[in-house]
Order: structure tokens, then C-alpha cells, then sequence
């Protein structure tokens, strides 16, 4: 692969992004990790670093969501595949390498209103969770006020699990939080 192409910088950027944990970091860094210049770089993304870190977040989102849905597709109800999905999480981040990176809504507070391409990255990714779960639940026959208000829920209560692994670096907040979505999601479907 070329080291000097766009996605050698996203990649980079992903990984800057789960080993830190926050977005300050300098692009000094990211050239450095592709040995490239700081021409190479702003060819690709002409607005800097804010759009670059979009570009991870989106890239960041793209693996997100494929996971949710190989979970969504390999488990006979919501529940399970959510409880999957999270324990998945939790495995992840209590692996050696233990990086995976910050959750999205910790991203956008991070950037705060400075960056509107962040922000709205990081909102299409949280919308792009919320939309998988809703459609699974629907097609799971809950009325749609219901499966949007649990879609919600069950991303908050991720990333809120996620926050809380990775500030206290631990699985058991993701693992616990596997345990009582599994039981919400599962009495909620079964109540409908």
C-alpha cells in the first residue's frame, strides 16, 4: 500500500485516537507515523486536522456499525446480539493491546462547537447505531415510539459503558452493562 495515501492517514489518525484516548494530538504525529510530509497530508485534507479526524471518526463508525450488525445478523433476538456486541467490546478493551477507541459522544464533547465536521460525524455514527438497533426491534414487532426510545437507550447506555471502561481501563462497566441491556431489551420485546 502507499504509506503517502488518504486512508494511511485515517488509519494512523484511528490509531492515535484509540492509543490516546482523546483527539488533542498533533499532526506532527501522524506524519511522523507515515513518514510523510506535511504537504502529503494537506493534499488529502485541504481543512487540517479537523477534517481528518472526521474522516477517522467516519471510518471509526464504519467498523461500529458493521460489528453491530454481524452481531444483529448472528443472534436469534435483539438481546442477544446486543449483549454480544457489548461483551465484544468489553473483550477488546481488556485484550494486551487494549485499544479500541473513545466513544463518539466523548469525541464531539471533546471538540466541543470548534469543529462542525467532527460533530457531525460523530453524530451520523451515533444515529447510525440508534438506526440499526431501531430497525431490529422493529422488525422484532415493537410499535416505533417504542423501538426509537430503546434504540436510544441502549447507545447511551453503551457509551456511557464504554466512557466508564476506558477511564477506569476495564472491561467490567461494558460487561456489567451487557448484563442489564440483555435483560431491558429482552423484557422490553417480550412485552410488546
Amino acid at each position: 500500500m502507499n504509506r503517502l495515501s488518504r486512508k494511511a492517514f485515517i488509519d494512523q489518525t484511528c490509531e492515535l485516537l484509540s492509543q490516546r484516548g482523546r483527539t488533542e494530538f498533533a499532526l506532527a504525529d501522524v506524519l511522523d507515523s507515515c513518514g510523510a510530509q506535511k504537504g502529503s497530508l494537506y493534499h488529502f485534507f485541504p481543512k487540517g486536522k479537523g477534517e481528518l479526524v472526521a474522516a477517522a471518526v467516519e471510518q471509526m463508525s464504519d467498523c461500529a456499525r458493521s460489528h453491530v450488525q454481524r452481531c444483529l445478523d448472528s443472534e436469534a433476538s435483539v438481546a442477544a446480539a446486543v449483549y454480544r456486541h457489548v461483551r465484544e467490546l468489553a473483550q477488546w478493551l481488556d485484550s494486551p493491546s487494549g485499544h479500541i477507541a473513545i466513544p463518539f459522544s466523548a469525541i464531539a464533547t471533546i471538540t466541543g462547537d470548534e469543529n462542525e465536521d467532527v460533530k457531525l460525524a460523530c453524530q451520523s455514527a451515533l444515529e447510525g447505531l440508534e438506526s440499526a438497533y431501531f430497525e431490529r426491534l422493529c422488525s422484532a414487532g415493537m410499535n416505533v415510539k417504542q423501538a426509537r426510545s430503546l434504540a436510544a437507550f441502549t447507545v447511551s447506555a453503551i457509551e456511557g459503558a464504554f466512557l466508564l471502561a476506558r477511564t477506569r481501563q476495564s472491561g467490567s462497566p461494558l460487561r456489567n452493562t451487557a448484563e442489564h441491556l440483555r435483560r431491558v431489551i429482552a423484557d422490553s420485546t417480550a412485552a410488546r
